[in-house]
């Protein structure tokens, strides 16, 4: 140390009679430390751990250049004059709720602060706080600034405050000020984040806790508004930045309102407005913060949201895979509802449009509510959930309805139903879809297949089947030019979904008189396992029994017997007569 620390005096007695812990006493008395024109004066006693009755006080003066005189601070430097006192008596059971009876005074004058992070200082620094607890109860808590002051390139900032009965937390608060929250982030050189921008002040908080919980919010007088310029925030966690073109929050008792909140997330740009309640409650940990939101864009973009980025994060889990970007994260302590209004929404090779409904979050998870949007031009509904399991997985369930799509279309531009009906790739015509799904999906946010499992109705209006090789091998192995590349109308199919593996219910297919029965299996992997029988004109009572093992697009076909169907089914199929056929 350049400087010594003189005249350093205390009495210390202590003692413990009979080796329990509990009954330890000490006493450090007459404290008188000096180090320049510095000084800390005082005194503490403590004994019995059961109960830890205090008896302090303490007195300092301290000129805060001077301690860059004693101890040498590298990457600080700071100016100014503290004054503190302290006295405190009583017991210490937090447990229970008690306290120490203390009356604490900090003044701060005429400081400054400067990082070797930043050229300017802030400076003008003026803290004027008292704390006491006359009773040692909860009750009895009180904290009274007037005021926390300071100015930071030349824009003045202030802050009072008047906390007591931290049982019921009554608060009187006042903000006013500009800051430059970029600058400020350099001062400090927080890890893991960086902020550009500046924030608006001219708030006025008064109220208690009691009065939120219970909802009297006509007891509340808060107000005032917040105004965001331009802010950018960096973040480790995402791999672009967050950017606030404006907003301005208005403060209204227990309510903060946004309106017209223009923000932007790499090609994303979306405009908020709404409210967001329960604010004390989510400060103090009590309680997730609401909110009812209104979010409207022209292009969303969720892949840039996903939780990392091999370009942009220099610091990744191990967990996560190479080449993985990580999966959307959803926060545990927000219970929101947004309505959306998008007119193009990118996901994972998805391009939606018109995105219209609700999405609710909560504990974590994400909820759609009847959303409706366009898919390959086709309408669609679709309710389901979204919870992250970690930073590399997380799981999914949906139902979604489409009405009248063109399956061609369909096939060429969304890539996931390219892979679960892979048979569609030489399809045309129009059809419906209502199917319920579930599954997790990877890093990449992409469907890990094998936990798949749901099942739906498949319904064709029309369609033409051209070069579907199954068909056109069962037409070769019967002789039945009519079954191939088939024109199906009218027909459901009904289908389930569970290791890797989608199942067909038994289906009946009419083709110029003609009467095919199908029902097996086919993986994801394209091998398929279906038990067919081709009932034959008029009413396909006698029919051929036709194996189908083998792939999608090297259909093995083994034909048995003709046959005939039993009394019951010959019947229904009578009942069943194809219009088609009798024309």
């Amino acid at each position: 140390m350049p400087v010594s620390v003189q005249q350093i005096n205390f009495n210390i007695e202590a003692n413990c009679p009979d080796n329990n812990y509990h009954h330890i006493s000490a006493a450090i008395d007459n404290i008188d430390i000096k180090a320049l024109d510095n000084y800390i004066k005082g005194f503490f006693h403590f004994r019995n751990a059961d109960d830890s009755p205090i008896d302090a006080g303490l007195d300092a003066v301290v000129r805060l250049s001077d301690i860059q005189k004693i101890y040498p601070l590298d990457s600080v430097d700071i100016n100014g004059n503290l004054a503190m006192s302290i006295r405190s008596s009583g017991d210490y059971q937090p447990a229970k709720k008690i306290f120490p009876k203390i009356e604490a005074v900090l003044k701060v004058e005429d400081a400054f602060l400067k990082t070797k992070y930043y050229p300017a200082p802030i400076e003008k620094i003026a803290v004027n706080a008292a704390v006491q607890n006359k009773d040692g109860t909860m009750k009895g808590w009180r904290m009274d600034v007037q005021p926390i002051s300071f100015e930071f390139e030349g824009k003045p900032f202030i802050v009072k405050a008047d906390m007591q009965n931290f049982d019921n937390l009554r608060y009187d608060i006042e903000s006013k000020g500009e800051l430059n929250l970029g600058k400020i982030f350099k001062l400090f050189s927080v890890e893991g984040w960086d902020v550009v921008g500046t924030i608006e002040t001219d708030l006025s908080l008064k109220g208690s806790l009691a009065d939120v919980d219970a909802r009297r919010y006509d007891r509340l007088n808060n107000k005032g508004t917040v105004k965001v310029n331009r802010l950018v925030v960096y973040s480790t966690l995402y791999p672009l930045p967050f950017i606030i073109d404006r907003g301005i929050f208005r403060i209204n008792q227990d309510q903060v309102k946004i309106d017209q909140f223009r923000t932007k997330y790499g090609k994303t740009v979306a405009v908020l407005s709404g409210s967001f309640s329960n604010i004390p409650n989510y400060i103090k940990g009590n309680g997730p913060l609401k909110g009812d939101v209104h979010l409207q864009s022209d292009h969303l973009l969720l892949d840039e949201l996903m939780a990392y980025n091999s370009d942009t994060v220099s610091t990744r889990p191990d967990s996560l895979a190479a080449g993985s970007s990580g999966v959307i994260l959803v926060p545990a302590d927000l219970d929101m509802r947004f309505t959306t209004d998008i007119k193009t929404l990118d996901y994972n090779k998805l391009n939606i449009k018109s995105v219209k409904g609700e999405v609710l979050i909560k504990d974590a998870v994400l909820k759609m509510k009847e959303t409706g949007f366009k898919l390959a031009d086709a309408v669609t509904v679709m309710n389901g959930s979204y919870r992250t399991l970690s930073s590399t997985r997380a799981s999914f369930t949906y139902n979604i309805k489409i009405d009248s799509f063109d399956v061609k279309k369909m096939y060429n531009e969304v890539e996931l139903f390219r892979q679960l009906v892979p048979a569609a790739s030489k399809a045309e015509g129009i059809v419906s879809l209502d199917y319920d799904l579930e599954g997790k999906l990877d890093g990449n946010m992409f469907p890990i297949m094998p936990s798949l499992k749901g099942g739906g109705d498949l319904a064709v209006q029309k369609v033409k089947l051209n070069g579907f090789k199954l068909f056109s091998a069962i037409s070769k192995e019967t002789g039945k030019e009519a079954m191939n590349d088939p024109e199906l109308k009218k027909i459901h199919f009904k289908t389930t979904i569970k290791n890797n593996v989608v199942t067909l219910e038994k289906t009946k297919i009419k083709v110029k008189g003609y009467r095919l029965r199908i029902q097996g299996q086919t993986s994801f992997d394209g091998s398929i396992k279906f038990d067919c029988r081709l009932g034959l004109p008029p009413f396909g009572i006698v029919g051929i029994p036709i194996r189908a093992t083998g792939t999608g697009q090297d259909p093995k076909i083994k034909v048995g017997k003709t046959d005939k169907l039993p009394l019951k089914e010959q019947k229904e199929e009578k009942e069943d007569t194809d219009p088609g056929s009798k024309k």
